[in-house]
């Protein structure tokens, strides 16, 4: 965040830059010039020049963490995978476990791609709730939830746990109540 906040202008205030920084990062680690083609593309001129701003303030802070000799987390996942897919990395796991997997993101993507391929045969075990997806603005997408056939059609059994072991039965019967309300197809959990 300090690193953030040097190049932030009066109008951009850090935190909106860093959280920028962290999507364009988990979208667009690849190439960033595609996120900057984007922005060229938009037709609003206000929130054009504001992502202007802030790419402007992405291009420092990654200049910033280099000349220091830094990482940060979204880094530190491109090159784990891109050293998994170039090394002769042994990788004797034949299983692979996620948890938390509604909050899993392009990187965690890459991550798991490169991973599986050093072991093909390896079995994917992804544990998550649609309903608790809130990280989003960490770079997160629940479309990796939603779509979990489409990145891992060899794992794609759904199984649910219809029982939840750690809320009381009265958070139990007002989530049902409130989800049976939202979903049409939601068949309750019990305690």
């Amino acid at each position: 965040p300090e690193i953030v906040a040097q190049f932030t202008t009066s109008g951009t205030k850090p935190e909106k830059a860093l959280q920028f920084i962290t999507r364009a990062e988990q979208q667009f680690f690849e190439d960033y010039n595609l996120l900057q083609e984007k922005i060229k593309q938009l037709e609003d001129s206000d929130i054009k020049t504001n992502l202007e701003n802030l790419y402007q303030i992405l291009l420092h802070y990654k200049k910033s963490l280099k000349q220091k000799g830094k990482t940060n987390f979204n880094e530190m996942m491109f090159h784990a995978a891109e050293k998994i897919r170039k090394e002769n990395l042994e990788f004797p796991y034949k299983y692979i476990f996620v948890d938390e997997y509604q909050d899993f993101s392009k990187l965690f993507l890459n991550l798991i791609l490169a991973l599986r391929s050093r072991v093909p045969d390896s079995k994917l075990l992804a544990v998550g709730d649609d309903w608790q997806a809130i990280n989003r603005f960490a770079g997160s997408d629940v479309k990796y939830f939603k779509n979990f056939k489409k990145y891992f059609p060899e794992d794609s059994a759904k199984l649910f746990i219809p029982t939840n072991y750690r809320s009381s039965k009265t958070i139990v019967k007002n989530a049902n109540y409130f989800m049976g309300k939202c979903m049409k197809d939601y068949k309750g959990c019990k305690t």
